[in-house]
């Protein structure tokens, strides 16, 4: 009876370090497990704050092309208006040597025809005092 007794003992301890050790594995599984998610959220995480950093760097750099493209194409606008206004200037200018050359033909044209007329009033003199 005693032996069975030390049997029964012997058999209860034995359950009760098996029960502890599938306790103990049970909790390091559950342990491992955790940090396997947590190590894949952080993972998660990672790729997503890359993902973030990704998308805001193309959109800067988006942003700076199209301030680029907006520079460009301000000063080639800028460059248009001045070609323009230089365009402008020269007809201009030379509207105004056109002008002045026609004025000077047209001071020249009266200034031979009031010689002209000189001529002839001289003529016409001269003959009235040849008459008288």
């Amino acid at each position: 009876q005693e032996e069975e007794q030390k049997k029964k003992a012997a058999e209860e301890v034995e359950k009760t370090k098996r029960a502890e050790a599938e306790e103990l594995a049970k909790k390091k599984t559950q342990e491992a497990e955790e940090k396997r998610k947590a190590s894949e959220v952080e993972k998660e995480k990672k790729a997503k704050d890359e993902e973030e950093k990704k998308i805001t760097s193309e959109k800067e750099l988006t942003k700076r092309n199209a301030q680029e493209e907006e520079k460009k194409k301000k000063a080639a606008e800028k460059e248009f208006a001045k070609i323009k206004e230089d365009e402008e200037k020269r007809k201009a200018a030379e509207e105004e040597r056109n002008n002045k050359a026609k004025e000077e033909e047209l001071a020249k044209r009266k200034a031979q025809e009031a010689e002209k007329e000189l001529a002839k009033i001289k003529t016409k003199k001269a003959a009235e005092i040849e008459l008288a």
